[in-house]
Parts: structure tokens; sequence; C-alpha cells
């Protein structure tokens, strides 16, 4: 197992949070960020699973 540290742990409780579609903005603030840009642009990746997901979502959006 690669070593991490607490920032690591950081990164990857957000990504996944994100990826389980907690509210960005609660998120935000249990995290402790002043600024959205932070917790998504520095924080939060893109998963393999949220990229799958993506054809699936739009079509659902579309489909009435």
């Amino acid at each position: 197992m690669p070593q991490t540290n607490i920032h690591g742990l950081r990164h990857t409780y957000i990504t996944l949070a994100v990826q389980a579609g907690m509210d960005i903005k609660t998120l935000q603030a249990q995290v402790g960020h002043d600024d959205i840009n932070t917790t998504l642009g520095v924080y939060a990746s893109v998963t393999n699973e949220m990229r799958s997901k993506t054809a699936d979502i739009f079509t659902s959006l579309i489909n009435f």
C-alpha cells in the first residue's frame, strides 16, 4: 500500500464525497474552505466511475 499523509486523505475524501453526490456547498463548509474553487479545483478529482456515468446522466437529462 502506498504511503500517504493527511493531505492525501483530504483529497481522497473530497473526491469520494463529490462522486457520492454530496452537496458541494455542504462539502465546502464541512472541510472549511472559504472559496468553492479550492474545494473543486484543488481537492476534487474526476474518477473513472464519474466518467463512466456521464453518458447515462446525459441520456437521462434528454430522455423525456
